[in-house]
């Protein structure tokens, strides 16, 4: 093995972070329990570069393009071997993802895409419709959906499919491009907010509690992963998950699988399903090429991410498949949020239980981000400057 950063006799890993987000926060736990040493390229300004267990930050501006090539231009550097200095590489968010396959040339990804980079498997993660429309090709189960091309095609794919549905952008992330319609009327409200740029999917609304799983995935193959249920929401019902409940389906397991064949993805990732009760089936909405935010809750499942991360450093890993625990878990710090716009006590002292007490830096950030949140914004440029 070369040598990495100095002395350092354990692998390193680099997560690449355009985004600022809740679960990008939480991976350099993961990857130090999995026994790399982490580093982290994105601004200084995200919460994940308050960790302490961080073994080096490199700053760029924020944003996904930003850092993309900010990314590039670090693991292409020649000096030192910097792409050699790095086990593992992760990009960490979606938008992120996005922009470094849209930089042109792939060649400074190949030896750690999640993908094969000249592979089908790119096109399915940068477009939410492919993925679909290959995943009901595949005859994974997904509800009845349309893909449209023009305003007037979505509106006939509207009278087809009838209310309520779902109209969702070719991307999106943590509920953005995604738009609801329960009547005719809200539909030409709605559909005047879109862009054509790209295909629209009009998706077919299913009764049933949304669920995600979140998944290992090496050359396709589900490692390790639990399942569970999105109890509460936060600041909307199409937003990230502030309460969870473990959910041992037992078609959970297949569904992952088959999308792992789908995709060939390896690395961390998420798959967003409903749970039709009335047919108790698991009908597949997306998949999200990207570490989620509740992978530190595996122990709770009876699963160890960072075993099968470490591993996977070594060769094949072996399969964790969860218990049949159905806990509820309130997230810290998303259920702050929710339990003060909601006026319930109950729900914020409970969350405290999820707060990140090995890493203290992160905790004083998070909990210093949900003060502010609440100060008016005149308060806020005044503090700054």
């Amino acid at each position: 093995m070369p040598e990495l950063f100095g002395k350092q006799s354990r692998p390193a890993v680099l997560l690449i972070c355009g985004v600022d987000t809740v679960g990008v926060a939480r991976l350099p736990r993961l990857w130090f329990d999995a026994g790399y040493d982490v580093h982290v390229l994105g601004s200084e300004r995200f919460a994940i570069c308050r960790s302490a267990i961080l073994a080096s930050r490199i700053s760029c501006p924020p944003g996904p393009w930003a850092t993309a090539l900010a990314a590039r231009e670090h693991l292409s550097h020649p000096i030192g071997k910097t792409r050699a200095r790095y086990r593992k590489i992760v990009l960490a968010d979606e938008p992120t993802l996005w922009a470094a396959f849209d930089l042109g040339s792939t060649e400074w990804m190949e030896e750690w895409s999640p993908v094969a980079p000249e592979s089908r498997s790119v096109a399915l993660l940068r477009s939410k419709t492919e993925f679909l429309c290959a995943s009901r090709t595949d005859g994974i189960p997904v509800p009845p959906f349309q893909v449209c091309a023009t305003e007037e095609e979505a509106r006939q794919a509207a009278a087809t499919i009838g209310f309520p549905l779902y109209l969702k952008a070719n991307k999106g992330w943590a509920g953005s491009g995604l738009f609801f319609a329960d009547s005719a009327p809200s539909f030409e409200e709605q559909v005047k907010r879109v862009s054509f740029d790209a295909p629209l999917l009009l998706q077919k609304e299913i009764t049933g509690p949304p669920a995600s799983a979140s998944v290992l995935y090496d050359r396709g193959v589900p490692v390790c992963w639990f399942a569970y249920l999105m109890k509460r929401t936060w600041p909307n019902r199409f937003s990230s998950a502030c309460s969870i409940q473990l959910f041992p389906h037992p078609d959970a397991g297949p569904l992952l699988n088959a999308v792992g064949r789908l995709t060939e993805f390896t690395g961390l990732a998420g798959i967003d399903f409903i749970w039709e009760r009335d047919t108790d089936r698991l009908l597949l909405l997306e998949f999200n090429p990207r570490p989620t935010p509740v992978y530190y809750l595996g122990h709770r499942a009876g699963v160890d991410f960072a075993r099968a991360l470490r591993e996977m450093a070594s060769g094949p890993a072996t399969i964790q498949a969860p218990n049949l625990s159905s806990k509820v878990i309130d997230l810290f710090p998303q259920m702050l949020y929710y339990s003060v716009e909601h006026l319930n006590p109950l729900l914020f002292l409970r969350c405290l239980g999820d707060i990140p007490w090995k890493d203290p830096a992160l905790t004083a950030a998070k909990f210093r981000r949900f003060v502010t949140h609440y100060i008016p914004s005149s308060l806020k440029e005044k503090i700054r400057n």
